[in-house]
């Protein structure tokens, strides 16, 4: 009981928190919308998110007030508080792992020129990179303090995850731990598939080097499987009371997206020593120009503004085809960590959603109706007189 008194005590503390800041998240949205023309669509969008959030948070105020003896009385608000908390816990961790792998991506945009630099940034012009090193430094600055906060928040809503599941309890945890996880599948598979449609059909570019369509083809894929078996998954956690076949059929289907996730992984970590050594060759050959290319644009954009002929000579001298390709090991092992990362974080999410699948498969099929009770048998009372 004390236990879940402190829990109780902090849920609480933790929605009154959300909720002043969800409130002043659409204080500032009302705020840009009315007096910042240009940002009128960013306010409204902020607005939206504020009022969402606010509600979640009079969930989690609420839900604080759940007893596992009670059954039936503020569950849905204690299991909306925890749907929506995972869902962000997962967002917020990715962000921030892709925001401080990305960095090795923003340092290779040094190797290109002036003119590629303003047509991958479409909002800058030629002014604004008179000094592209200070440019490029500014943007790794923000970058990196955007994913360390992202973490730090993913790691503070970890630890309101780990109390509310203590809130509530084992059973309850498991029970609806498959719903949550199938719509945090759900969700997932959404984005995954909506980004990667957006960028080939955008045909993203950076310089010569073209993001294979072929390879967001396949993560196009991966999130359409993700969204259908969380949508799977929603229908099983509603039906699955009165069928387990569904609950056998959706638990498979877990395992093996678990078992692909973690070749992923495994492959992703291999991938890295074969990339390299393909890289080690890359300025050989038909691609020795663009190598070439690549070398004058960093010669300059690093050394440019050395005024010491003696340092600038230096420097100039120290940029070789060597540092292109470790430029461009350093971009491939950033994006291979990101997609390592996101693969054994889900690989642990998925590990969670079997543990509560199997849990359910236990559990005995029931009917909603009483049309599956037994009927009392009146014969035991066919020799008493009234």
């Amino acid at each position: 009981m004390a236990a879940n008194k402190c829990t109780k005590i902090f849920l609480r503390i933790i929605s009154i928190v959300l909720m002043l800041l969800f409130l002043a998240a659409t204080i500032i949205g009302i705020i840009a919308t009315v007096n910042m023309k240009g940002f009128a669509a960013f306010g409204v969008g902020v607005i939206i998110f504020g009022v969402l959030g606010l509600g979640v948070s009079v969930c989690g105020f609420l839900g604080a007030a759940y007893n596992p003896r009670e059954k039936g009385k503020y569950t849905f608000c204690i299991v909306l508080f925890f749907i929506v908390m995972m869902v962000l816990c997962i967002v917020f961790v990715i962000l921030g792992i892709a925001c401080i792998c990305i960095k090795p991506t923003i340092e290779w945009i040094m190797t290109q020129s002036k003119d590629q630099i303003v047509k991958i940034f479409s909002g800058i012009s030629k002014a604004d990179l008179a000094d592209v090193n200070k440019f490029v430094k500014t943007i790794i600055t923000s970058v990196t303090t955007v994913g360390v906060v992202c973490c730090v928040i993913g790691g503070v809503i970890f630890f309101v995850l780990i109390v509310t599941s203590f809130h509530m309890g084992y059973q309850l945890f498991f029970k609806f731990f498959i719903a949550a996880g199938s719509i945090v599948m759900f969700v997932v598979g959404i984005v995954i598939a909506g980004l990667s449609g957006f960028l080939v059909a955008s045909g993203t570019k950076f310089s010569t080097v073209t993001i294979g369509t072929p390879v967001f083809v396949v993560v196009i894929v991966v999130g359409a499987l993700l969204l259908l078996w969380g949508l799977f998954g929603l229908i099983s956690a509603c039906c699955g009371h009165k069928s387990r076949c569904l609950l056998f059929i959706y638990l498979i289907g877990v395992i093996i997206l678990f078992i692909a996730f973690l070749a992923v992984g495994i492959v992703g970590i291999a991938a890295q020593t074969a990339v390299f050594k393909v890289l080690d060759n890359m300025c050989s050959g038909d691609n020795q120009k663009t190598c070439l290319e690549m070398q004058v644009a960093l010669q300059e954009n690093l050394c440019g503004l050395i005024k010491d002929d003696a340092e600038k000579a230096k420097c100039m001298s120290n940029v070789t085809f060597s540092t292109i390709i470790k430029y461009m090991k350093d971009m491939l092992g950033g994006w291979l960590s990101i997609v390592v990362a996101i693969a054994f974080i889900i690989v642990i999410f998925l590990f969670l959603v079997m543990i509560s699948a199997c849990m359910a498969c236990k559990q005995k099929p029931q009917a909603r109706d009483d049309l599956s009770a037994p009927m009392p048998d009146y014969r035991q009372h066919r020799d008493v007189a009234y």
